[in-house]
């Protein structure tokens, strides 16, 4: 994975965990890997969304990864 920030950007910190406070009022993201140790599940499907322009619009320059986790 290629990322636009720095390892210790608020951004990245955000992705990985390590800043605990999000930009947007319940924003969570969490790394699916973290979960699907043996104990937490397994994931069942990661795709892309937000891959595709909206009424002729790009939602952002990135896409968003959606995972399903099975317990």
């Amino acid at each position: 994975m290629q990322l636009n920030a720095e390892p210790d950007a608020d951004e990245v910190r955000l992705l990985c965990g390590h800043n605990k406070t999000p930009v947007v009022p319940g924003l969570v993201l969490v790394d699916a890997w973290r979960y699907a140790d043996p104990l937490a599940g397994h994931v069942m499907d990661a795709r892309r969304t937000g891959d595709l322009p909206v009424e002729g619009v790009w939602p952002s320059d990135h896409a968003a990864v959606v995972v399903d986790l099975a317990s």
